[in-house]
């Protein structure tokens, strides 16, 4: 899900060890900025590359909700034409 593995852990702390509890946990605290300590991870920069990207977008999926256990989710798809 992209979450470093001291904020997970963090997160089944806060939580008594639930993974559901600690996933909405994590996804409420997504905006918060993250300590010095958790910005330290030695992935970041393993795989940059300098070359210029091309792509097209093809579509994304939106989530609406309140929670990660409530809600719907909606792709939006690029029709041709």
């Amino acid at each position: 899900m992209g979450f470093t593995e001291k904020k997970v852990t963090k997160a089944l702390k806060a939580c008594d060890n639930n993974p559901d509890r600690a996933a909405e946990w994590l996804f409420s605290r997504m905006d918060e900025p993250e300590s010095d300590e958790e910005m330290k991870d030695e992935s970041v920069g393993k795989y940059k590359d300098e070359r210029p990207g091309f792509y097209t977008l093809q579509g994304f999926i939106t989530h609406l909700g309140t929670g990660v256990h409530s809600g719907h989710y909606v792709c939006h798809l690029k029709r041709d034409g």
